[in-house]
């Protein structure tokens, strides 16, 4: 399973690379191809969503029951390998030069730093407190209002706020498949 998990988490991460370099031209950043613009803000969002990264973490602990130090050492090398792979696939391909990858995106280092060892330990401690599962569903329901996607804004143009709309709701089927299969589990 711990293959499986690193394997996905890299295969996001690249994913989202993808749509850095993929949709990084002039004309998708300044607004004249605005079908591109919607197709990247709504895959970045999705692809970069806080609860879908963080979900690694806490799926990686998951198979360290019992061992805290392996749990938490685990959550933080997942999701800092996970922003490495993104971000040395931006700068090989040019969208990013090294300093503006590494060291203007610091704070997401810095994060995953904080978030990763949490994360790792909860999902070590799910096996006690099975419950700890049902915070994931709460929190990829929670996100999209929490990050702005809904109710959106009024003075972001529509290439923002549709997308964000379809993020939301795919986050919250995400949730809600999670919810319905963590049910299902437990019977």
């Amino acid at each position: 399973m711990f293959r499986h998990i690193l394997a996905a988490g890299l295969i996001i991460s690249v994913a989202y690379a993808a749509v850095h370099i993929a949709f990084s031209d002039t004309t998708v950043l300044t607004g004249a191809a605005p079908l591109r613009l919607s197709v990247r803000n709504y895959l970045g969002n999705v692809l970069g969503s806080g609860m879908v990264w963080g979900f690694f973490s806490y799926l990686i602990g998951k198979n360290f029951s019992g061992w805290w130090l392996k749990a938490l050492l685990a959550g933080t090398e997942m999701i800092v390998l996970m922003l490495a792979v993104h971000y040395a696939l931006l700068v090989v391909f040019g969208v990013y030069n090294w300093r503006e990858a590494f060291e203007y995106n610091a704070q997401w280092f810095i994060l995953a730093l904080i978030s990763g060892p949490v994360l790792g330990l909860a999902g070590a401690a799910s096996a006690q407190f099975r419950w700890f599962d049902y915070l994931a569903v709460l929190g990829f329901l929670l996100e999209p209002v929490l990050a702005g996607l809904v109710p959106g804004s009024s003075y972001l143009p529509r290439t923002t706020t549709i997308p964000g709309y379809f993020a939301a709701a795919t986050l919250w089927l995400i949730g809600a498949g999670l919810f319905f299969w963590l049910r299902r589990l437990s019977r």
